[in-house]
């Protein structure tokens, strides 16, 4: 799950103007490995809410996908 740091728009974003993260994960299985990358990703001190469930996505090539709110 490291790819997810190479999506520009996830990488080039100023962490700590996002205000809330949602994430559906297509398999319960990949938390753990999302947590660690999520966990490096993450300003300590200015961590936003996240939410992660499973879900059923659009795509079966798919792993997850992601909601950010941000203030720009």
């Amino acid at each position: 799950m490291a790819w997810l740091l190479l999506l520009p728009i996830w990488h080039n974003t100023r962490h700590k103007e996002v205000n809330m993260v949602q994430i559906f994960l297509v398999d319960v299985n990949d938390f753990e490995g999302m947590n660690r990358v999520w966990d490096n990703w993450v300003v300590p001190g200015h961590t936003p809410p996240r939410a992660t469930v499973q879900a059923n996505l659009a795509s079966p090539k798919w792993r997850l996908e992601m909601v950010a709110t941000a203030a720009l």
